[in-house]
């Protein structure tokens, strides 16, 4: 059975190198839980502070739900830094962490940890970039209590 692919969400003939802020959501594979325990979310926010600053990328905030990440960031000046890869070396990461120890003390996890892709939204002008950080800093509101939100 032949599977139709969804169009891609990204801005057509957009340099995803260029610097500037972005607001990023990156989900788990079928909405799994894999956030839900404190030990672990502190570890992957310790992963998102390491794999910002070797890479010179500005986490603005950030927020830890069960099954998804939201991240507002700037890309470096340099363009050595394309968001994808960005994005890619954090999963790696993440996916590494969880399949070594499963978080907090839990089996380690097996098969797959994330969804597909990311959704990227390119901060166009500042009241992009406060509308994104509300919703951030709003995100434990509209969940439950256990989202690790942090502003850098």
């Amino acid at each position: 059975m032949y599977l139709k692919r969804k169009n891609s969400l990204r801005l057509r003939n957009y340099d995803y190198s260029n610097q500037g802020p972005y607001f990023v959501t990156i989900c788990s594979y079928r909405k799994w839980r894999l956030f839900d325990k404190e030990n672990t979310k502190n570890t992957v926010m310790k992963i998102l502070h390491h794999i910002a600053q070797r890479s010179k990328v500005t986490l603005h905030a950030s927020a830890i739900a069960f099954d998804h990440l939201h991240l507002l960031l700037t890309l470096p000046e340099n363009k050595r830094v394309i968001l994808s890869n960005w994005i890619g070396d954090i999963k790696e990461t993440v996916y590494h962490f969880l399949r070594r120890s499963g978080g907090d003390g839990t089996p380690p996890l097996r098969g797959r940890v994330w969804q597909r892709g990311f959704y990227d939204h390119v901060i166009r002008n500042g009241a992009d970039f406060l509308e994104k950080a509300r919703y951030i800093g709003n995100h434990p509101f509209k969940e439950s209590t256990n989202l690790y939100t942090e502003w850098h």
